[in-house]
C-alpha cells in the first residue's frame, strides 16, 4: 500500500517536472522569438531612418541656390542697418536654407 502510493506520487512528480520543463521550453522558444522580432523591427526602423537621411542629403545638396544680391557693407556705419535688414531676410532667418548652406 505505501508502495503504491509512493509510486502515484512519483508518478505525479514525473508528470509535474516534465509539465514545468515543457512550459519552461515554451517561455525560453517564446522570448527568443520575441527578441528575433525586436531585432528585425529596430533594424528596419535603422535602415528608414537611413534611407529619409541619404534622401534629405540629397536633396539638400542638389538644390542649387540663386545668387543673393546683397549689398556690400563698405565700412559705412550709416549703412549697417540696411545692410544687416537684408542678410537676415535673405539669408539669416531662412528657414529653408540648412546650416550647411
Amino acid at each position: 500500500m505505501f508502495q503504491q502510493k509512493k509510486e502515484k506520487k512519483d508518478k505525479k512528480s514525473d508528470h509535474l517536472q516534465k509539465f514545468c520543463d515543457f512550459q519552461i521550453n515554451l517561455q525560453h522558444k517564446f522570448f527568443a522569438e520575441q527578441q528575433e522580432r525586436s531585432e528585425h523591427q529596430w533594424r528596419l526602423q535603422q535602415e528608414y531612418i537611413d534611407k529619409l537621411k541619404e534622401e534629405r542629403s540629397v536633396l539638400s545638396t542638389s538644390v542649387k541656390l540663386p545668387k543673393l544680391d546683397i549689398a556690400s557693407l563698405n565700412g559705412n556705419k550709416l549703412l549697417w542697418v540696411e545692410f544687416w535688414d537684408s542678410f537676415q531676410s535673405a539669408v539669416h532667418n531662412n528657414k529653408k536654407l540648412s546650416d550647411i548652406d
